[in-house]
C-alpha cells in the first residue's frame, strides 16, 4: 500500500475558479490501470497534436495515483508541460479503482470486454459486498455475467449475507426472509407507513405495496406470530388426534398423518404468501382453487357415506 506522499511548496496550486489543481506532473504516480494492454500510443499522439485543452484528470490525493487521464498525463508530457490540471477524489484504493473502471466504461477508450471482466474480478474480491448489480452498472457488464464470475471466484468464503445495491443500500440475500419480514412488520401494524415499511424490511417500496395488497386482498388478518391462539381448525386436528379410534388402527393412523400433511393454518399461509414471485400468482391461486373444491368433495363424499350408514 503506497505511503501518503509529502509535497514542496508549489507542488500543488489550487485553481480558484473550481475544485481543480495545477500539479507538478512529476509528483504524479502512474495510474493503477484496468488496462491489460497499457495506453494506446496512437491515441496519446493524437492528443498531443491537438490544440483543444486537456480535461482536468482524476488523481486519488492519499497516493498522487492517477485514476482517470494516464492518456492525457503521456500527452502533457509530450507537450512538455510541467504542470496538469488536476481534480482530487478521497476515498481507499479499492473505491478509486472502481472510480477509474466506472470513467473507463463510460468515456475515452473503451475497455474491452477481457478488461471489464478482470476488472470486476477485482472488485469483487476487494468490496464483496458490492451488489452484481452495482458491479455491472460499474463495468459495463450485464448482471448474469457478473454472478457468474463471482461464482467462479473465492472471494466470497465466508460468504456475505449482505450486499450493497447501486443507491448504496444494504440488502440482505434472502428475498424469502425480507419478504416474511413485511408481513411480520404488518402484523404489528397493519397501517405502517410504506416508506417506513420498505426501510425496515429492507425492500423496495413496489415490494412492500404489493405484499400489503395481497395481505389485503385475502381480507384476513396477517399475524404471523406463535403466541396466537389455534384456529378452529388446528384445534378440531387435535381433538381428532387424541380419539382412540383413529390411533390404534392403522388406517386411521394413515389418514391423521395425511390430514396432518395436507392441514394449513392461516398464520402460516398469511407468511408463506408473503414471500411468492409475482409472477406464480395465478398458479397458486388455480392450485389453492383446486385443492380447495377436492376438499369440498371429501367432505361431501363423507357426509354422504356417514349418512348412508346411518
Amino acid at each position: 500500500m503506497s505511503a501518503e506522499r509529502s509535497f514542496t511548496a508549489g507542488d500543488v496550486v489550487p485553481i480558484s475558479t473550481s475544485a481543480r489543481y495545477l500539479v507538478s506532473i512529476d509528483q504524479l504516480l502512474p495510474a493503477d490501470s484496468p488496462r491489460s494492454n497499457g495506453e494506446d500510443r496512437k491515441h496519446i499522439a493524437r492528443l498531443a497534436e491537438s490544440e483543444a485543452e486537456l480535461p482536468p484528470i482524476l488523481v486519488h490525493r492519499n497516493t498522487m495515483r492517477v485514476i482517470d487521464g494516464m492518456h492525457r498525463l503521456r500527452a502533457a508530457r509530450l507537450r512538455q508541460q510541467d504542470r496538469i490540471e488536476v481534480e482530487f477524489f478521497d476515498g481507499s484504493q479499492a473505491e478509486a479503482f472502481l472510480r477509474g473502471v466506472e470513467l473507463n466504461t463510460t468515456h475515452g477508450l473503451p475497455l474491452t470486454l477481457s478488461d471489464r471482466k478482470a476488472a470486476a474480478e477485482r472488485i469483487i474480491d476487494s468490496m464483496p459486498e458490492l451488489s452484481d448489480r452495482a458491479i455491472a452498472a460499474s463495468t459495463g457488464l450485464s448482471g448474469k455475467t457478473v454472478a457468474a464470475i463471482r461464482k467462479r471466484s473465492s472471494a466470497e468464503i465466508p460468504q456475505s449475507n449482505v450486499r450493497v445495491g447501486a443507491d448504496g443500500r444494504r440488502r440482505p440475500l434472502d428475498r424469502t426472509q425480507r419478504r416474511r419480514r413485511v408481513a411480520e412488520l404488518l402484523a404489528g401494524s397493519p397501517d405502517m407507513p410504506l416508506r417506513a415499511l420498505a426501510a425496515a424490511a429492507e425492500v423496495s417500496i413496489s415490494t412492500a405495496h404489493a405484499i400489503r395488497k395481497r395481505l389485503r386482498e385475502m381480507d384476513c388478518p396477517v399475524g404471523v406470530g406463535s403466541s396466537e391462539q389455534p384456529d378452529d381448525a388446528s384445534l378440531l386436528l387435535q381433538q381428532l388426534t387424541r380419539d382412540p379410534a383413529m390411533r390404534l388402527n392403522q388406517q386411521g393412523r394413515d389418514l391423521l398423518r395425511w390430514l396432518h400433511t395436507h392441514s394449513i393454518q392461516r398464520d402460516v399461509w398469511t407468511t408463506l404468501i408473503a414471500a411468492v414471485p409475482p409472477h406464480t400468482v395465478p398458479v397458486i391461486t388455480e392450485l389453492a382453487s383446486k385443492n380447495a373444491k377436492e376438499w369440498r368433495a371429501l367432505a361431501s363424499y363423507i357426509d354422504s357415506a356417514s349418512a348412508t350408514a346411518e
